[in-house]
């Protein structure tokens, strides 16, 4: 045998070896999975990088969450909490590469609960604070025209509006285009949509403090304290409104991909989501202040 076959077998071997190895280390993509960045199809790809837009694919399906708020636990959810938010807000496109890996259902709800609370705890501050300063301008009012029972009520019917405002449009992020498994993963994320409300917090911080300041130093009556106060109580709603709006916009892009869905979504639902969390609070602010009126009435 000459000497040079052994050279030309050992470099067939390890030729061998090197594809084995490289065919071992690729990754195999589900066939539903798309680039999040460009949206190239991932099926059949034996390379960790998109072949049209270069983004390096190592996140996808791997059990390092990009979202924050999934991958911390006890007291590191406070942090995590608000670097999901700006995440969300500031950076949707990023974001939606979670949809890429395995999305915590239960981790998305609780995370939309806790941004409802903190836009809720916010508005109470505010509104008790206004009044507080403005001498009972709110709350006495409702309470010499039914009950102290009843402010309660309010504060529960504003809280159940929150939370239907918040969790509407997560309905749309199912569409049967999609497999089974991008449609649940479309569905938990949605529900990290409603991360802007949390700037309500800091804005409803805001707020009472300036209304406490002018209560102090400011030479203003009480209307214009008042008026004052529903001006900023009016900004946090439309900076929560808005903030939704262009968060569900931005992942209903990159979520759904298809223009009529993600124009329901954007400009119709929407405003459903809040007429029905106002028609709702309504709905249970008038149906207890009738089961008042009978029991009183019943009662003397």
């Amino acid at each position: 045998m000459p000497p040079g076959s052994k050279l030309v077998s050992a470099t067939e071997n390890e030729m061998s070896k090197s594809h084995e190895a490289t065919t071992a280390a690729a990754p195999r993509f589900a066939d539903d999975l798309e680039c999040p960045e460009c949206g190239y199809s991932l099926r059949g790809l034996t390379s960790a990088r998109c072949p049209e837009c270069g983004l390096d694919l190592g996140f996808v399906e791997s059990a390092d969450s990009l979202i924050p708020w999934q991958r911390a636990r006890g007291l590191r959810r406070i942090v995590a909490f608000w670097q999901t938010v700006l995440l969300v807000t500031f950076r949707p496109k990023r974001f939606c590469r979670a949809a890429c890996q395995h999305v915590d259902y239960p981790a998305a709800v609780a995370f939309r609960f806790a941004a409802v609370i903190h836009a809720f705890v916010a508005f109470a501050a505010a509104v008790w604070v206004i009044d507080h300063c403005s001498k009972g301008t709110i709350l006495t009012e409702i309470v010499e025209d039914s009950a102290r029972w009843y402010v309660g009520v309010v504060a529960v019917a504003g809280f159940v509006g929150l939370i239907v405002f918040s969790g509407m449009p997560t309905y749309l992020f199912h569409p049967r285009y999609l497999s089974v498994r991008r449609q649940n993963r479309a569905v938990a994320l949605s529900h990290y949509g409603c991360a802007p409300l949390a700037f309500v917090f800091p804005l409803g911080g805001a707020l009472c403090v300036v209304i406490r300041a002018l209560a102090r130093w400011g030479h203003l009556n009480k209307t214009s304290l008042f008026d004052t106060g529903m001006l900023g109580l009016a900004i946090l709603v439309v900076v929560g409104l808005a903030g939704c709006w262009w968060s569900w916009s931005w992942l209903g892009a990159h979520l759904l991909k298809r223009g009529p869905r993600r124009l329901v979504l954007t400009w119709i639902w929407s405003g459903v989501s809040v007429l029905a969390a106002v028609l709702c609070a309504a709905l249970l602010c008038g149906v207890m202040y009738y089961l008042a009126v009978v029991f009183y009435s019943l009662h003397g």
